[in-house]
């Protein structure tokens, strides 16, 4: 539900960016929806009844399964990474491989760093398409369709997370997207990197931009979103 309320910007501050503009479309995807469509400025509620969502990781952790933190420089959020990364392998023993994935929101040389930063801390990774673990790309993909590697945790950019999960994923560089909060494309990628995870996932990225707050406001809302209606700038309903 935060993926979705994300990705279209319900609780966006300048309005909705894209969205249903009916009850039909809402109900179909697994919402209970009131509130008028017909009328902009209306309240819209959304409800996530706990049958839609059927993953029963909720009924056995009592903590938070989606968390957003903040940081004042690259550098603070990598270190960060790398401590929880450790909690994962070394005191809970998570198999780095296929357990854990690290989608960076940004270019590649975001990507470099978050993995050479891993392996400066004794943590192997693996970039897609790579022959092995611990190895920058050049031009030359040597396995094009090759996203995983035993004993590494792979760092993708989002174009090459699609159609992967993992029970754990950490989302670098969410002030890419902020910094350009109103581009339905990176909404978009961010919605992706959200819907990758089959448990948890741990969203950051570094500054302050009014985005952060708006994902402060989806991540309380739990289940329940109320949002304005207006005309989205992209109506994704049938």
């Amino acid at each position: 539900m935060a993926a979705h309320a994300i990705g279209m910007g319900l609780l966006r501050p300048n309005g909705l960016l894209a969205g249903f503009t009916n009850q039909r479309d809402w109900l179909r995807i697994g919402y209970e929806v009131t509130g008028d469509f017909r009328k902009p400025g209306s309240t819209i509620t959304l409800h996530r009844p706990v049958e839609n969502s059927p993953n029963p990781v909720h009924t056995l952790w009592d903590a938070e399964v989606l968390e957003f933190q903040t940081y004042n420089s690259r550098q603070a959020e990598l270190e960060q990474l790398v401590v929880k990364i450790k909690s994962n392998i070394f005191d809970e023993k998570l198999k780095p491989s296929r357990n854990i994935l690290v989608i960076v929101l940004g270019d590649i040389q975001l990507q470099d760093k978050t993995a050479t930063y891993l392996k400066n801390c004794g943590i192997d990774f693996y970039l897609p398409t790579a022959s092995k673990n611990n190895t920058l790309l050049n031009n030359n993909a040597s396995f094009p369709n090759k996203f995983w590697h035993e004993g590494g945790i792979t760092v993708s950019r989002i174009h090459r997370a699609k159609g992967h999960e993992a029970n754990i994923v950490y989302i670098l560089g969410l002030d890419n997207v902020a910094r350009n909060e109103s581009s339905i494309t990176l909404r978009n990628q961010l919605f992706v990197a959200l819907t990758r995870t089959r448990g948890w996932a741990y969203l950051s990225g570094i500054g302050n931009y009014p985005m952060y707050e708006e994902i402060r406001r989806v991540i309380e809302s739990k289940t329940t979103v109320n949002f304005t209606f207006q005309k989205p700038k992209l109506d994704v309903s049938e």
